[in-house]
């Protein structure tokens, strides 16, 4: 059913100028060194990612390592999937499991980009596996490993192990259901201990100034509304429900061609009733009596400790990262695992149908089909390949034959020169992708380089331009040259959205300096694209 789309989207990842955008802030650093690639290793890498790609370089390129890793971690999800689902449903609810996972963009998408939350779902679908088999021993295992990982999957899968252990009664219990309390304390006590000391490097980032938080969004209005992040990463965060609602579409939402475009399109209309509708079926199939056994009720410890760490990420934010983070992982695996075994189970509510053993397999792939026509695809080869510069590959390959000791600065920061130091492998002097609001210190610098650039593009003589290359050791220039002639002035975030537009004004009274430089310093151009070299601007 999806192996053509697999296969085409492997062809496709295996383009360099195809790629996830998370790719351009979380993989550089393992290849280009400077000020913005050793913010990241300090004071966002977790200890056990930055070991894993280290130790893989040896062997591997790290780009070619974050283009792979996705598909032996989808395996890995839909394997767990379907070892929950069987174990609680049956063979027709685990092959109904594994296909709306396919049939969802969500894991792809997520696990696109080398980025640390790459291993989430993978984590989140061992740790339900772990719950549903009773192997508590596991599941403390994977709170540890996620800790050097990915830690947010700490704190969902930490909880649900306190749950399982210390909370669920021990007839529900798995292999600890005869350890004493002090036994289960006590192992409890060494996974928390293990995680903290994994998660110690990251707590001690004095060198970028203070972690920032709503009361900083005066000083620093790039932290707020309007600044760089969406409404789904700032504060107020959304409840969880909005953010239950918005991944159950998403995981629901097919990714690529619909089975039926006639029926598809019919759906589409209906979509949020039929997403509240499968929410029914899940909770109506686990309170049904087929769903009341014991590895049922430890799996319902990761929905207790999803909706815990949400709650948690919102009390203190901004201190255990994303609330978004706590929805946007389980939800799909739990999905996939609930919403073919709790249909399964309705046919149990009726007493005259738990005598036919083939109802429950024929409820559980009806209830899916139906779902794969209605809402689902066939899989998309560009899921998660956001990125696409194969029309600019000639002013990429100009700059990959600059040295090493190239500085690169652009306009507009958020376009091109975001993926300069991704593909080139040279320094960036600022991008959008890495202009990120988490530290004051950092934030200050980034402030100090915007308004050097914004100062450089716009520029009315040689002054700014000679201070960007003299003072800031930029090198070569990016600038698009329709920024001179457009009406609307290119959009940045608060509060340079400000700045920008006072030095277009400045400049279209007294005349831009970058198109008279342009005979002199210009070496490559492309279209409205000119690279100038800051080395060989004129001064007179």
């Amino acid at each position: 059913m999806y192996g053509p789309f697999l296969i085409a989207h492997i062809h496709n990842s295996a383009n360099p100028l195809l790629f996830g955008d998370d790719a351009r802030q979380w993989i550089v650093p393992f290849f280009v060194s400077d000020y913005i690639t050793e913010y990241y290793k300090s004071a966002l890498f977790p200890i056990g990612y930055t070991a894993f790609y280290r130790a893989l370089a040896l062997v591997a390129d790290p780009t070619t390592v974050s283009k792979v890793l996705p598909y032996p971690l989808l395996l890995a999800v839909l394997v767990a999937v379907w070892a929950a689902a069987s174990r609680l449903g049956g063979l027709a609810a685990a092959f109904s499991g594994v296909a709306l996972c396919l049939s969802s963009g969500v894991f792809l998408d997520w696990t696109a980009g080398g980025t640390p939350r790459t291993f989430a779902f993978a984590f989140i679908g061992a740790a339900a596996v772990a719950l549903v088999y009773g192997q508590t021993l596991w599941l403390a295992a994977i709170v540890v490993i996620s800790a050097a990982l990915y830690p947010t999957i700490t704190v969902i899968t930490g909880l649900a192990l306190v749950l399982e252990t210390l909370v669920l009664p021990a007839r529900h219990r798995g292999i600890t259901w005869q350890w004493s309390f002090k036994r289960r304390l006590g192992l409890v006590t060494i996974a928390a201990a293990g995680s903290v000391l994994l998660l110690t490097p990251m707590l001690r980032v004095k060198a970028y100034g203070q972690q920032l938080t709503q009361a900083d969004t005066v000083a620093y209005p790039e932290f707020g509304p309007g600044g760089k992040y969406g409404e789904e990463d700032r504060p107020p965060f959304r409840s969880f429900f909005t953010e239950l609602r918005l991944t159950t579409r998403e995981m629901l939402n097919g990714a690529g061609r619909p089975w039926s475009y006639r029926v598809h399109l019919r759906a589409e209309p209906w979509a949020p009733q039929l997403d509240l509708a499968v929410l029914a079926l899940i909770v109506l199939g686990f309170a049904s009596p087929g769903l009341q056994n014991s590895p049922a009720r430890r799996l319902l410890m990761l929905v207790v400790a999803m909706v815990a760490g949400h709650t948690a990420a919102v009390m203190f934010a901004p201190y255990l990262y994303l609330p978004q983070r706590y929805a946007i992982y389980p939800i799909p695996i739990l999905i996939a695992i609930e919403s073919p075994v709790a249909a399964g189970a309705l046919p149990t509510l009726f007493h005259q149908l738990k005598r036919f053993w083939w109802v429950r397999p024929l409820v559980t792939l009806s209830m899916t089909g139906a779902c794969l026509l209605l809402l689902g695809g066939r899989g998309s080869e560009r899921t998660g390949l956001n990125v696409d510069w194969r029309q600019e590959s000639q002013l990429f390959r100009f700059l990959a034959g600059l040295p090493d000791t190239a500085l690169i600065a652009g306009w507009s920061p958020k376009e091109i020169i975001d993926s300069v130091p991704y593909i080139t492998r040279r320094s960036a002097f600022l991008t959008y992708e890495t202009h990120n609001a988490f530290h004051t210190g950092y934030l200050d610098e980034m402030r100090r380089r915007m308004r050097a650039l914004v100062d450089a593009v716009f520029a009315t003589n040689t002054a700014p331009l000679l201070q960007l290359r003299d003072h800031w050791g930029v090198t070569h220039l990016i600038v698009d040259l329709q920024h001179y002639q457009s009406a609307t002035p290119p959009t940045y975030f608060k509060p340079f959205d400000d700045w920008i537009r006072v030095a277009l004004e400045r400049g279209r009274e007294a005349g831009f300096e970058v198109p008279r430089q342009i005979k002199t310093a210009k070496v490559f151009s492309h279209g409205s694209l000119v690279v100038l070299d800051l080395r060989q601007l004129s001064v007179q």
